[in-house]
């Protein structure tokens, strides 16, 4: 999942290898493909809603099925960030401490 795991602090390894685990689980690959019916039948709902209020529902169900099906990739996504912010941050510290003896 994350290829930087071990610039993670302790608690946001063990967060990611949760998430990890959860989205590896069977339980998870059903709920997506559920997620993904659901999605397409709201698709439908919209392209055929016979007025504007029934289009915003299906389309605020669309939105939040969407999102979550989204979930793995976004948190994947922010702890590649946070690994990549402490290994800048990291660099950043060398950088100065080298400076420092310079």
């Amino acid at each position: 999942m994350i290829d930087n795991l071990q610039a993670l602090t302790a608690d946001q390894q063990t967060e990611a290898r949760f998430f990890e685990k959860f989205f590896d689980s069977d339980e998870w690959k059903a709920t997506e493909t559920e997620l993904k019916q659901q999605l397409e039948l709201e698709k439908e709902r919209c392209i055929l809603a016979t007025s504007w209020e029934d289009n915003r529902i299906a389309t605020g169900r669309l939105l939040a099925y969407s999102s979550v099906l989204n979930w793995p990739s976004t948190k994947q996504a922010y702890f590649e960030m946070q690994a990549m912010e402490k290994t800048q941050a990291a660099k950043e510290f060398e950088v100065d401490v080298a400076l420092d003896f310079e």
